[in-house]
């Protein structure tokens, strides 16, 4: 076999690999607008309730919220996978591998934000960090990743969860020389952490053009990056999303409205959609 038939097979074997292992080999285009595979995470749950406010949990709200997301999605013709779908302790690991054996094509986690500052408001949307990151989104992360082994985060610390492993891609028969699957893994990383900043756009503009929130001129404060430990490791695009800030009294009591909750749902669910999408348009 000549060496030029031996580099084509190689290549073959290499881009068959990558399409069975990663949800994102099949560009949105060529793909069906329905029928994708979602993963909701409702944040925390079970004796982990997140942030408060009087008798306001975090868990609690993240829950209703996700299961409005659900609805619309199925509404619009998807599949919706929850990571929990009732009040108990779902590890940050469990969650994480739930999304990755469901082979989703996307992982949205739904959250409450809180701040010592009573004034602190609006949402955040955030994807896996490439980049240095500021102090309020590590310290975000940290608040977050906290349901993670304790041993775990004091050995390694916050930066564990920074470089956290993304599941590797299955080479077949480990055929492809380590160079090269290290190659062949960067770049399925970087199509992941684009997709994912793209679907966090598209659930920026769909809140930022809500009616809700025109009515209630609740606050974008934006997209940003931090070292979540589940948005880094499911191998799909993925956002994990501050809904709104509990400790702000205005934007805690707008939170424990069903109006108010199902215009976050439709807004998200709008913007997922519309992600799905985006090369139809």
């Amino acid at each position: 076999m000549d060496l030029s038939t031996k580099l084509r097979r190689f290549f073959a074997q290499a881009s068959i690999a990558v399409c069975a292992a990663s949800p994102l080999a099949v560009p949105a285009d060529f793909a069906s607008a329905s029928g994708r595979k979602i993963i909701l995470d409702p944040g925390h749950g079970g004796q982990d309730t997140g942030a408060s406010h009087g008798s306001t949990v975090e868990s609690e709200i993240a829950l209703q919220i996700s299961k409005l997301i659900e609805a619309e999605l199925v509404k619009a013709g998807h599949v919706v996978v929850m990571t929990r779908s009732k009040d108990e302790a779902v590890s940050l690991e469990r969650r994480a591998a739930l999304a990755n054996e469901s082979k989703g094509d996307l992982f949205v986690s739904i959250h409450l934000n809180a701040s010592t500052d009573p004034r602190a408001e609006g949402k955040e949307f955030y994807f896996q960090n490439q980049l240095a990151v500021d102090e309020a989104a590590l310290f975000l992360a940290n608040r977050e990743n906290h349901g993670l082994e304790e041993d775990r985060v004091q050995k390694a610390g916050l930066r564990a969860a920074e470089a956290a492993r993304i599941p590797e891609l299955k080479i077949a028969n480990n055929a492809v020389r380590t160079d090269v699957r290290n190659i062949l893994e960067d770049l399925d990383r970087n199509v992941r952490i684009r997709d994912s900043s793209e679907l966090a756009k598209f659930l920026y503009r769909e809140w930022q053009n809500s009616d809700a929130s025109k009515l209630t001129r609740s606050s974008l404060r934006g997209i940003r990056q931090a070292p979540f430990f589940l948005v880094s490791n499911v191998a799909m695009p993925s956002v994990l999303v501050e809904v709104g800030f509990l400790t702000n009294p205005k934007e805690s009591a707008r939170l424990k409205k069903p109006d108010y909750q199902s215009s976050i749902a439709v807004s998200l669910a709008t913007g997922i959609d519309r992600f799905f999408k985006r090369n139809q348009l």
